[in-house]
């Protein structure tokens, strides 16, 4: 490959392609979800449109054939969609998302092994078909791109209307001009009439790598600066806008030929014009890498605040005080950097939750809140599949067939809502649906005829807290396995991946519907821990789920039924030892307690010494470690020994188990 391409090699290329393409295709998704929506959202038609034409120049350039076939249909669907959005319906939409499915599956294949092996003859052949059988229909609207050379008289321009002449320049050293200038094309397409252009469309369409300004002419009711806007992307240094001519009154028209020009930043003239940056790729692994240095440095700040903690150094102390806020700015920092909004996730459920409700024959809309909730980067990733999995749960299980929620007074459509928000150091995550909701009978006969309960703990159970039962392994009151709700294994792992990551997820009965709940921690590498002793070791609890520590001599424990408690603000806190219950042996009675929040409830914990409050580090344990279950993690603490997190929730099912309460977790 040429210098000129700005890459050392085509894996540069071909790696810009296949990132792109994926957020092309994901474009595509949501615009479509967004046009089925709304019929008049002229916005997702146009955003869907520029997604295929610009998927379709990339893909051309590369040469790969199937894929511009692909956009090529749908591109032409979607520019009759632009002419006349009445012809939008449930049908077409369908077809458009089944041609997009089939372009993830080409990427895939190409990503793979640089091949198109895929048949794409059936999609192709359903959108063209649409694409004939619509075309006759007589459009209002006139086409948005004309052929080339055709030209565009200022002439005859409605009121509001205006003739821009735009030239569009892209850097020197990108590695894709003609497919950077086929997408400000095609942008600008979305809000007006291009007439003349130069080079000719031909050439921008054949996005020859050599092109480097594109000057046209445009017809639109836009501004000069949302012109300037729509056509400033990747790579595009500058964009001039020249007021030719305006379909106003000649008194109210501003000078012809007044030039309003843009530029992304100023630079020395021997050197390229450079867009000023609104974000930064970077790699994954980059950041991942980041974050283990400010944690490596966190470690090391802990024993030098450790080492002069010891001295009687007021400089000495000075400095490290110093360099603790350093440390912190940097943490908070690479924190920020690292959350991304829990919209990466929410975003893909209304194609999903559509695709079910037609496999199930059912009418569903979903309406998504909270979606600028950020969390770290790791959590967003293991977050998605437990989420997913519990809107299917919503659709299949919770929400009824159109006609028996007609026939029972409810609108035929059944409704779920997914909401986030932050709620203190953790972000809730909320699936509501307005469907049948559980039935605590069934699932208490259901818990005792798969032998996960005896008749007398399933009978001894309230009704919130029957419905756990649907977390443990293996349980499901569905008769037939079916490919969405497979053969009762689902909600068990949803919780595991869950607290996996330091949350829980727990399920209410609403008097319409079900509520789903997920907690989770807002990050996991860098946590805030309460410090305690028991014997010669040090073990940590989350500070999320502390709530007091109590001296067991001013507050002494008593027997109730049978069992060892403490009387708290009007309530019975069961208090069990954390040496008994992790087998460290002891000389002494602890003579400490930590209560700490679990699903069942608040329980105490007897420790021998509180050490007080810190941020760590936390590791997962290596496979090779055996500890007991209820070790999390590990953290490494201010004196360079490791500690180890206590699952504040296995405790909780532990003493359940332990002592007959009544919580059952999977």
């Amino acid at each position: 490959m040429s210098d000129d391409t700005g890459f050392d090699d085509l894996d540069d290329l071909m790696g810009m392609f296949f990132e792109e393409g994926r957020e092309y295709i994901e474009s595509l998704n949501i615009s479509l979800m967004a046009m089925e929506e709304s019929h008049d959202d002229t916005h997702a038609v146009n955003e869907a449109f520029r997604a295929a034409h610009s998927l379709k120049g990339m893909a051309g350039t590369m040469g790969f054939e199937r894929t511009v076939k692909v956009t090529h249909e749908l591109e032409t669907v979607l520019d009759q969609l632009r002419a006349n959005p009445s012809m939008i319906t449930h049908d077409v939409i369908t077809i458009m998302l089944s041609a997009c499915d089939q372009l993830g599956v080409l990427l895939a294949e190409l990503e793979q092994s640089n091949t198109e092996t895929a048949d794409t003859t059936a999609v192709v052949a359903a959108l063209h078909a649409w694409t004939a059988s619509e075309g006759s229909v007589v459009m209002d609207v006139p086409d948005s791109a004309p052929d080339a050379g055709a030209s565009m008289s200022a002439s005859g321009l409605a009121p509001g209307e205006h003739l821009y002449e735009v030239d569009i320049m892209i850097s020197p050293r990108s590695g894709m001009p003609g497919v950077r200038m086929f997408g400000a094309l095609a942008a600008l397409e979305s809000i007006g009439e291009v007439g003349e252009m130069h080079p000719e469309r031909a050439v921008v369409e054949a996005a020859e790598h050599e092109l480097r300004q594109l000057t046209l002419r445009l017809k639109t009711t836009s501004t000069a600066e949302a012109v300037e806007v729509q056509a400033m992307a990747r790579e595009i240094t500058e964009v001039h806008v020249t007021l030719v001519e305006s379909g106003v009154d000649a008194a109210a028209a501003p000078a012809v030929g007044v030039q309003q020009v843009v530029k992304a930043a100023a630079a020395p003239s021997s050197e390229p014009t450079v867009t000023k940056a609104r974000s930064v790729r970077v790699a994954a692994d980059r950041l991942d890498d980041l974050m283990h240095g400010v944690e490596e440095l966190l470690v090391r700040r802990a024993r030098v605040q450790s080492l002069v903690s010891h001295l009687n150094q007021h400089d000495l102390a000075e400095a490290v005080d110093a360099l603790d806020r350093a440390a912190r700015d940097l943490q908070d920092l690479v924190m920020d950097v690292r959350m991304v909004s829990v919209n990466s996730v929410m975003r893909i459920l209304p194609r999903m939750v559509r695709d079910l409700a037609d496999e199930l024959g059912k009418e569903v809309e979903i309406t998504l809140t909270g979606r600028d909730t950020e969390l770290d980067r790791t959590v967003v990733e293991v977050l998605s599949d437990p989420l997913m999995h519990l809107i299917r749960n919503s659709v299949d299980h919770g929400l009824e067939f159109p006609d028996v929620r007609e026939a029972a007074g409810k609108p035929r459509t059944g409704h779920i809502e997914v909401s986030a928000r932050t709620e203190g150091g953790a972000v809730l995550i909320q699936v509501q649906d307005d469907g049948k909701g559980f039935d605590p009978d069934r699932i208490r006969a259901r818990s005792i005829e798969r032998g996960l309960l005896t008749e007398e703990q399933a009978h001894a159970m309230d009704d919130d807290q029957i419905l756990d039962m649907c977390f443990v392994a293996g349980f499901s009151t569905r008769e037939e396995a079916n490919r969405i709700s497979g053969r009762g294994v689902g909600l068990d792992i949803v919780r595991a991946s869950i607290r996996s990551l330091g949350g829980d997820v727990s399920a209410q009965s609403l008097p319409v519907g079900t509520l789903m709940t997920i907690r989770l921690p807002l990050t996991l590498a860098i946590r805030s821990v309460l410090n305690v002793r028991v014997a010669d070791e040090v073990y940590c609890f989350h500070t999320d789920r502390v709530g007091l520590t109590l001296d067991l001599a001013l507050h002494p424990a008593h027997e109730v039924l049978g069992e060892t408690a403490l009387s708290h603000m009007g309530s019975v806190v069961p208090l069990v030892d954390l040496g008994d219950m992790i087998g460290v042996s002891k000389q002494h009675e602890s003579r400490y307690a930590v209560l700490i929040e679990s699903a069942s409830g608040i329980i105490g914990v007897k420790v021998d010494e509180v050490l007080g409050q810190q941020e760590v580090v936390t590791r997962a344990l290596p496979s090779s470690v055996h500890t007991s279950h209820l070790l999390s993690s590990s953290a490494v603490l201010g004196n360079g020994d490791v500690a180890f997190l206590i699952d504040a929730e296995l405790i909780g099912a532990q003493n359940s188990e332990g002592h007959g309460a009544h919580t059952i977790y999977g």
